[in-house]
């Protein structure tokens, strides 16, 4: 079988916004978003000429947008930003902590709506305010938020396909974190700065592996330090991503004995915090490492390992699936029905293989009748041949015919519009 290339995830951090604290001319501690705060918004429309009393029904709006479309949030924040964008141009410096937190907010709803050029002209506003203030107030707090919303603006750049423009967002980042940490012993910046390690390593992969190595190892070394020598557990997330991060890296380089250390690393720790009883917030990324081992050690290879990786997996999935889940869990468990029968094919249960395939179809089938996305097309159609040639090893020539009439239909469409 063809080796499945594990998608590596961006573990890049999370867009998040640290601004002065509301209500003073000098930048301070990080406020609550904008939206949150209706006195502050009561006070700017005061400020601004017009009814407070709007605050509320402006806040409403903002609830019931939240819960619509991307388009109707941005119509909320479209109203209200210039109220904050005029009382700063005209000298109000305690509204700037505002319009910052709401710049930040705004821009992750472009992202939402796919628009990064939106994102980025809001990231704009923000960097030019805070590095004003990293020049005005000698503050270890804002140059890190500086250097956050540098990572926060490199995210949107990279989406909008600049990687050049994107990596040198994440070094001015990096300088900052460094300089905190190493030249002001600021140990608290510790975990931002692996979280740009991390980032780094995951924008320059693909091009660079040396560089992705040695920043994932760079973020590995300082998580470690922080889990198991400080006892810093609230990071052991973190490190498991880095780990799942490099072990993707390796594996790519097909270093599968390194990439399978590593995903046994990631394994560890999150085994440690799901449970049986409570699967927790984690159980995903423990059923997707048991997944990504299985493709690296088969099959064919380690067909019985494969055959117990992907029995936890799928024990984990299908309790994850019975609810309301997202489409991303339905197609780990397909995956892993497949890969399953295949191992089980290979073990020798051919009927067991086949009821497992059919499970997979039936996944695959729904989630392509319900969004069409070429993934699940191209997925389906390999389970298809899959299931094909099965049938045909069971002298089932009549399902065997089937299931290959199926594969072309799907590919056909594909090959006609593609050429």
């Amino acid at each position: 079988m063809k080796r499945t290339k594990v998608t590596n995830k961006q573990q890049a951090t999370s867009a998040k916004s640290s601004q002065p604290a509301a209500g003073t001319s000098e930048p301070g501690a990080i406020v609550t978003a904008w939206a949150k705060a209706r006195e502050r918004l009561e006070q700017a429309l005061r400020s601004a000429g017009r009814d407070p009393a709007e605050a509320a029904a402006i806040v409403a709006r903002m609830k019931a947008a939240r819960q619509g479309k991307a388009a109707d949030e941005l119509a909320v924040y479209e109203e209200i930003k210039p109220v904050y964008v005029g009382l700063v141009q005209d000298g109000r410096e305690e509204f700037e902590s505002d319009l910052v937190a709401l710049c930040a907010e705004k821009a992750l709803v472009h992202l939402r709506a796919e628009d990064a050029a939106g994102a980025i002209r809001e990231y704009d506003q923000v960097i030019t305010i805070k590095e004003r203030w990293v020049k005005q107030h000698s503050r270890p707090d804002l140059a890190a938020g500086l250097a956050q919303s540098y990572i926060n603006k490199a995210i949107a750049i990279r989406i909008a396909g600049d990687n050049q423009g994107a990596a040198a967002l994440y070094d001015q980042a990096i300088a900052i974190l460094e300089s905190l940490v190493h030249k002001e012993g600021r140990r608290e910046m510790l975990n931002d700065l692996a979280c740009a390690y991390n980032g780094r390593g995951a924008m320059v992969r693909l091009d660079n592996h040396s560089d992705a190595i040695a920043l994932y190892d760079q973020a590995i070394e300082i998580w470690e330090r922080l889990v198991r020598k400080d006892g810093r557990v609230e990071f052991g997330s973190s490190l498991a991503m880095a780990y799942s991060n490099k072990a993707a890296l390796l594996g790519d380089l097909n270093d599968d004995r390194g990439a399978v250390g590593f995903y046994d690393k990631e394994i560890d720790i999150w085994e440690n915090v799901v449970s049986d009883a409570v699967l927790g917030e984690h159980a995903f990324e423990l059923a997707k490492a048991y997944l990504n081992k299985a493709v690296l050690i088969g099959p064919p290879g380690d067909n019985l390992g494969v055959a117990v990786l992907c029995d936890r997996a799928i024990i984990i999935l299908e309790r994850l699936a019975s609810g309301k889940a997202a489409p991303e869990v339905s197609h780990k468990l397909a995956k892993a029905y497949h890969y399953n029968a295949i191992a089980a094919n290979l073990l020798g249960q051919p009927r067991g293989s086949m009821t497992l395939i059919a499970k997979a179809i039936t996944i695959l089938e729904r989630l392509f009748e319900m969004e069409g996305r070429r993934q699940w097309a191209d997925d389906l159609a390999v389970v298809y041949e899959g299931a094909a040639g099965q049938a045909r090893a069971l002298d089932d020539h009549r399902g065997a015919e089937a299931y290959y009439s199926r594969a072309i239909a799907i590919l056909a469409p594909l090959v006609d519009q593609e050429g």
